[in-house]
């Protein structure tokens, strides 16, 4: 059996600068990762209608709704869309 996966890139809205460590999580599902070094991450399984939430210290947290849909790819394989976020700054 292939899982559907979302990958991406987190990045700060303001200069475009990527975000280490942010919390990428399936709402309402034990389903987690975070990003890489260069904001980088991959999350799976993921279907139509999940809601991707993404969080970081100092910024605001911003929740995706998956609209995407998974039908199409070819059998026997993995699908993977991709999703690209841009946290805004908390100001203080």
């Amino acid at each position: 059996m292939y899982l559907n996966i979302v990958i991406g890139r987190v990045t700060d809205k303001c200069d475009n600068n990527p975000i280490v460590g942010a919390s990428v999580v399936i709402k309402n599902k034990p389903i987690t990762t975070i990003t890489d070094f260069e904001g980088n991450y991959s999350i799976s399984p993921v279907n139509t209608g999940d809601v991707i939430v993404v969080s970081a210290f100092g910024y605001y947290t911003k929740e995706i709704p998956v609209t995407v849909t998974f039908n199409g790819c070819p059998q026997n394989t993995p699908c993977t869309r991709i999703l690209y976020v841009e946290l805004e700054c908390i100001k203080a």
